[in-house]
């Protein structure tokens, strides 16, 4: 007789990546924010240096089993084996292409722990470069227009079916601050890794207006139906008053033989 273990894994739906992305011309400058303890789930070999022997033990927090050993060090810091690591699955889970497909060139600037908050986070900022086969748009003025661009991103996202990246195109009016309550462009989520950006909309009401919509495809389609319901009820009820007195007056009546076959009929 053979017994099968498995352990399911969850992680906390409101812990969140967070995606800035600048347009700058002819390159797309980004801005990541991982939380660490579910960057670590997705990247289960990932080598850390430990710097104190403090050990926050993370596995009563995301239900996982006692005896799996996933501790998470509240100073832990990179090393050169770790930035390798995530320099190449960056280079898996996040791309940028044109509208034909073309795929721009990823350069990561810099990968960093940040400690400053109450869960550790992984910041990596990246820049893109427009491929040499796709010309920038430029302007009357001489300026370089931003060009419209698909943004794939799956980090996290393929491991973690609860996790959500939260994405904005930073607003001129932001500077380089990462805000509290980001505007959130587009939220990704497991199966839903990819969205296309028009450079040349940054504004607030943009940025609002191109809020993906699907999620709330099967609110409104329950809205709709349940209309359509109650207008079918009050259709039914509306005509069977109609028909009750015409029956009563009828009834009460002695018909003469034509009004008869009209009545039958």
């Amino acid at each position: 007789m053979f017994l099968l273990s498995v352990t399911y894994v969850y992680a906390d739906p409101t812990s969140h990546s967070t995606v800035l992305v600048d347009t700058n011309g002819s390159s797309i400058v980004m801005e990541i924010h991982f939380p660490l303890d579910q960057l670590q789930l997705a990247i289960p070999d990932l080598k850390l240096d430990n710097s104190s022997d403090h050990m926050l033990d993370k596995s009563s927090e995301l239900n996982l089993d006692k005896d799996s050993g996933l501790k998470l060090n509240s100073r832990a810091s990179l090393n050169g084996e770790s930035i390798m690591q995530l320099y190449s699955y960056l280079h898996q889970h996040v791309a940028i292409t044109t509208d034909n497909n073309d795929p721009y060139t990823l350069d990561v600037d810099s990968i960093d722990i940040d400690h400053s908050g109450d869960l550790p986070q992984l910041q990596a900022n990246l820049t893109f470069t427009l491929p040499d086969s796709t010309e920038p748009d430029i302007t009357e003025s001489g300026e370089t227009k931003p060009n419209s661009f698909n943004l794939h991103f799956s980090a996290i996202l393929h491991q973690q079916m609860a996790h959500e990246a939260y994405v904005q195109v930073r607003a001129p009016w932001q500077d380089d601050a990462l805000p509290d309550s980001p505007y959130r462009l587009n939220i990704l989520h497991y199966g839903h890794e990819s969205i296309r950006i028009d450079g040349t909309e940054t504004s607030l009401w943009n940025t609002l207006r191109q809020l993906q919509m699907s999620k709330y495809g099967v609110w409104i389609d329950g809205t709709l139906l349940t209309i359509l319901w109650l207008c079918l009820i009050y259709y039914l009820v509306r005509s069977r008053r109609v028909t009750r007195p015409t029956e009563k007056r009828l009834s009460g009546k002695k018909l003469c033989p034509r009004q008869q076959e009209k009545v039958e009929i």
